[in-house]
């Protein structure tokens, strides 16, 4: 059985940013109704700049709240966004491995042996998922090797990832210093 993968990070944040809005926004009720109660009841000289510059910290307080909100709505919006793309682009990859697969004629087996060769995992692993010997791995992956036309699980993998990149890397020629000229 594969391994879970751990909750993601990203969400955790989401969830830590959301708190600290909520108990922001509970300060900021408390402030702010402090501030309106005490200029309610009546404010004496002395104390009006104190009771200003508490409703000022509300406002300011509530203001904060309503920018954590915009920011949080914006990071929830975009982590939904990325995981679209991703799931798409998940989509596409296994269709493009299950069409090369059939292209090299693997067995059912041999893609899925394939497919944990191409995620990375050993013989010991692959056989142990499969519940199979070791020397029915190796003879699956020496089989896959033939079909697929490489010698190595690297090569496995990079005839799969050579789907994707279409741009060949071109080194430019090296240029030649240029000699400073001594003036006279």
């Amino acid at each position: 059985m594969l391994k879970q993968t751990p909750r993601s990070p990203r969400k955790h944040w989401l969830t830590v940013i959301a708190l600290i809005i909520f108990l922001q926004a509970v300060a900021a009720a408390f402030f702010l109704m402090d501030a309106v109660l005490d200029i309610a009841l009546g404010v004496q000289v002395m104390d009006a700049f104190y009771h200003s510059f508490e409703l000022l910290v509300a406002i300011a307080l509530v203001a904060g709240v309503v920018m954590g909100m915009m920011v949080l709505r914006r990071l929830i919006a975009e982590a939904k966004q990325r995981e679209r793309t991703m799931a798409l682009a998940r989509g596409a990859l296994a269709a493009i491995v299950e069409q090369r697969f059939a292209a090299w004629g693997l067995t059912e087996a041999e893609s899925e042996v394939a497919l944990f060769a191409v995620k990375g995992y050993g013989i010991a692993e692959i056989a142990q998922f499969r519940d199979a010997a070791m020397g029915t791995v190796r003879a699956q992956l020496s089989r896959i090797y033939v079909k697929a036309g490489v010698t190595s699980q690297a090569m496995l993998i990079g005839g799969l990832i050579d789907e994707f990149i279409d741009v060949v890397p071109v080194r430019e020629p090296k240029s030649e210093p240029v000699p400073m000229s001594r003036s006279a």
